[in-house]
């Protein structure tokens, strides 16, 4: 894979090895790169990937700074540090979907409301965003390794 150099956006990788922050970096701007169609608006993100352990689910993804009025820029993603280093990738390139659905307005930050219509509590696995998501996954991880 090569680093996609036209994406601007600011990356942050903490917790883990020099080498192993640089893929993470790279995946990251692949990612977004292929779910989103505005550079300007790549180049806007601020993104903060975090390995952690102990994490209650394989990864986070969380907007900052926010309302409804504007479009969430800054972003926390957390992935669980005892994972392998193909599934720390499969769970980053899942958090970038949940980043693609605040940023586009397909998700609000509530979880109550998917692509304007209101979201009854569903499980985990029936929720929209996360069916998505997990679909998403693989497709996000071929078009990195193919750029």
């Amino acid at each position: 894979y090569t680093c996609v150099d036209e994406v601007d956006m600011k990356i942050a990788v903490r917790n883990c090895r020099a080498n192993y922050r640089k893929t993470v970096k790279c995946a990251a701007k692949a990612f977004v790169k292929h779910l989103i169609n505005d550079i300007d608006l790549i180049d806007s993100l601020n993104i903060k990937i975090k390995f952690v352990s102990n994490l209650w689910a394989d990864g986070f993804c969380e907007a900052h700074d926010f309302d409804e009025d504007v479009t969430p820029l800054d972003y926390s993603i957390e992935i669980e540090d005892d994972l392998t280093e193909q599934e720390k990738l499969q769970t980053l390139a899942h958090e970038f979907v949940h980043v693609k659905q605040y940023l586009m307005g397909e998700l609000s930050m509530d979880h109550k409301y998917w692509r304007g219509s209101k979201i009854k509590n569903l499980e985990y696995r029936e929720e929209p965003w996360e069916i998505e998501a997990h679909n998403r996954e693989q497709e996000l991880l071929l078009a990195w390794k193919n750029t």
